[in-house]
């Protein structure tokens, strides 16, 4: 009877022991089934994330190399190009009194402040207009501003509008300088010219103009012919808001034809459309603060010697009958340079209205009005005296100086 309870005991011992071992060994299989769906689980999760990971970064890589791109784009397209692909763009322009918007009521109906509205509008862009015009001034007077005006970031696209107000002889020359001094001060810069002529007749300049955009490969806008039509112009002979719209109209489909085009950056041709052009490449501009004021004589002595062709000066015209002579001693070249003792003379009709404007102006008669010139420069090694006359007329006028222009070739 012990016994038989005896084995009974150690069977269920046994039993337990084997039970226990089972169960042990269970778990410890689902232990490790669990630890390795979890460690499959935590590398699947694992690679999940890094998945993600490369494809973020992936997207990321390829947004900044889309920016780059579209960087790179900004930089390198035109003008035309810009507006084409959404850019922002800078525009400067220079003339004299039609650049200026003279005739229209107010700012906002200049052609200048149109046409910025008008490309916004258009091509969904910011356009920045910047105009250095002036007033009554000839092409000269825009290769001087365009020669002398700083900026800290290049512009886009450069309007030309003169004509109207210069002299037919030797405006080519003037005119193709202010061309090449747009292209040489803002590389890659697009140029747009407008031919000015109110009565809608085409002109020995409008023609010059649209000779020398052909030769440049550069744009004309049709300007002269909006001016066929009626009503127009003011009471002055300006055009007036209408007018300001037509010659927005006229540069603004220029522009359009252009950005359809996807025309690129202008280029310097290879050949000069007046080889007189040459002697303005390269200009030096001295202002008053230089000279030596007495009376109404201003007096500059140079640290070192100046060569040119042609000599300006800049100055604001007063009202009234004044003179000025020009004087330079010193060592002379062969040729000479008596034509600087020359008197500039201003009647009241003249200046009646344009007094207190400033102006630049050829002083010198380094060309004549047929276009021949010689190919010796000027040196001035001493000094360079300007006297305007000693009445109350030449004091104003004198206040007026600004400075002096002197070019030449390189």
């Amino acid at each position: 009877m012990t016994t038989r309870n005896g084995n009974k005991k150690e069977n269920t011992s046994r039993n337990i022991w084997i039970i226990t071992a089972l169960l042990s060994v269970l778990l410890a299989f689902l232990y490790a089934d669990t630890m390795k769906k979890e460690r499959m689980e935590s590398a699947r999760l694992e690679e999940l994330f890094k998945t993600q990971v490369n494809e973020e970064k992936q997207q990321m890589q390829a947004e900044q190399e889309a920016l780059n791109e579209r960087l790179q784009k900004e930089q390198t397209d035109s003008f035309y190009q810009k507006l084409a692909d959404g850019f922002d763009v800078r525009i400067l322009v220079t003339g004299g009194s039609i650049a200026n918007g003279r005739g229209s009521t107010d700012a906002e109906h200049t052609w200048h402040a149109l046409l910025k509205k008008q490309l916004e509008e258009t091509y969904g862009i910011t356009a920045e207009v910047e105009n250095i015009s002036m007033n009554d001034n000839t092409a000269y007077a825009g290769y001087v501003n365009l020669r002398s005006h700083e900026s800290e970031k290049p512009y886009d696209l450069v309007i030309l509008s003169y004509g109207e107000d210069d002299p037919a002889a030797n405006f080519a020359v003037y005119y193709e300088a202010a061309v090449r001094s747009a292209m040489e001060q803002y590389p890659g810069v697009s140029v747009l010219c407008i031919p000015e002529s109110l009565n809608g007749t085409p002109t020995g300049n409008t023609g010059t103009v649209e000779d020398i955009c052909e030769a440049y490969g550069i744009t004309a806008a049709p300007t002269v012919s909006v001016f066929t039509g009626t009503g127009l112009l003011n009471d002055s002979g300006y055009p007036n808001n209408a007018g300001q719209e037509a010659i927005m109209q006229a540069v603004a489909g220029a522009i359009d034809e252009g950005v359809k085009a996807y025309r690129e950056k202008d280029t310097m041709p290879a050949e000069r459309f007046a080889e007189a052009s040459e002697f303005l490449d390269v200009m030096n501009y001295y202002p008053a603060d230089l000279f030596t004021r007495e009376g109404n004589t201003f007096t500059y002595t140079p640290e070192r010697e100046i060569t040119g062709k042609v000599f300006g000066m800049d100055y604001d015209y007063t009202t009234g009958y004044n003179s000025c002579s020009i004087y330079i001693t010193g060592q002379w070249n062969a040729l000479g340079q008596a034509v600087f003792n020359n008197t500039l003379t201003y009647e009241d009709t003249q200046t009646l209205n344009s007094s207190g404007k400033r102006h630049l102006r050829v002083m010198n008669n380094w060309i004549s009005d047929w276009g021949t010139y010689d190919d010796q420069q000027f040196s001035i090694t001493d000094q360079i005296m300007i006297s305007f006359a000693e009445d109350d007329n030449g004091t104003a006028q004198a206040d007026g100086f600004k400075g002096i222009m002197i070019s030449g070739r390189e």
